[in-house]
């Protein structure tokens, strides 16, 4: 098993499929052209499962922002 698809396990034994949920970034991500706010990977931020994308649970697919990230782009925060 992945980590992409151990981590979508346990955001859905937590949190359920449609529930957001929070994840920090693995690295720094900016855009080219400015146009997007940029993650810090010293930052948490709430996701949601990217599910208008092929393979959203297999990969682990979520929407930061802006930014598509794959299972392996971000790591899971426990939340209280």
């Amino acid at each position: 098993m992945t980590k992409s698809n151990l981590q979508t396990l346990q955001i859905i034994s937590k949190y359920g499929l449609s529930r957001t949920f929070k994840v920090r970034p693995n690295i720094d991500y900016r855009c080219a052209v400015n146009s997007r706010k940029p993650l810090d990977s010293k930052k948490i931020y709430t996701v949601e499962f990217a599910t208008n994308q092929p393979d959203y649970l297999e990969n682990g697919l979520v929407f930061c922002g802006d930014f598509l990230l794959s299972g392996d782009e971000y790591t899971l925060v426990n939340s209280k």
